[in-house]
């Protein structure tokens, strides 16, 4: 727990530079702030059974990807607590079979803006993917937003509320924003996407649900 900036909490003990890649492994609980002398990494990658909240003071750029739950047995959480994520590659919940990576972006100041014009969201690729965004929360692909990629895919996303009042309501929501993204519930895995309370799902291109034979997708308004 405590600020990127604290050469004392890395290894080896320096500050992490736009090149480095940042692994978070083993089960413990922590809280990291993100800040201007952290703006740039090339990844992050959490493992085990660690559980992370990233409270961003400053937009946080990850070059190229976001990967929660990697290894068959890992059971990683990340929490968007506040600030702004980019992430120039994609992000993946439960990469492999036997993988649970759960997020929750939580709050009208917390979001994540895969910037990429290929970024893909994968929630459950070919493990298991939890993703809920509350409280005026927000996510945006410059791709598609996949809920059960492959054959042992399975996600879950809600999309939960907002915060403020009409006329200044900030509502939970997901985006795809290029030409071709869609957003698949379903793809070659199993989906499910609960819009719940007023939170909103745009996509800039097609919506597909359940699209692979025996697969299934469903989405509860």
């Amino acid at each position: 727990t405590g600020n990127a900036s604290n050469t004392a909490k890395w290894s080896p003990s320096q500050l992490p530079v736009p090149a480095d890649d940042l692994f978070f492994p083993g089960a413990t609980v922590f809280t990291i702030t993100f800040d201007n002398t952290v703006p740039t990494v090339n990844s992050h990658t959490y493992r085990n059974t660690v559980n992370s909240t990233l409270t961003i003071s400053s937009p946080h750029t990850v070059t190229a990807d976001v990967d929660v739950a990697t290894i068959s047995g890992d059971n990683a959480t990340v929490h968007v607590g506040s600030g702004q994520l980019n992430v120039g590659g994609n992000t993946t919940l439960g990469d492999v079979s036997g993988s649970t990576g759960t997020m929750t972006i939580d709050g009208n100041d917390a979001s994540l803006i895969l910037t990429g014009a290929t970024g893909d969201y994968f929630a459950g690729r070919s493990g298991v993917g939890n993703l809920t965004i509350t409280g005026g929360g927000f996510v945006e692909t410059g791709d598609d937003f996949i809920i059960g990629s492959l054959g042992s895919g399975s996600g879950t996303v809600t999309v939960n509320g907002g915060t403020g009042s009409f006329p200044n309501l900030d509502l939970s929501r997901v985006e795809t924003i290029g030409a071709n993204g869609d957003v698949f519930v379903g793809n070659s895995g199993s989906g499910t996407l609960n819009i719940q309370s007023g939170g909103f799902v745009r996509s800039a291109h097609d919506v597909r649900i359940g699209i692979a034979s025996g697969e299934t997708g469903s989405v509860d308004l």
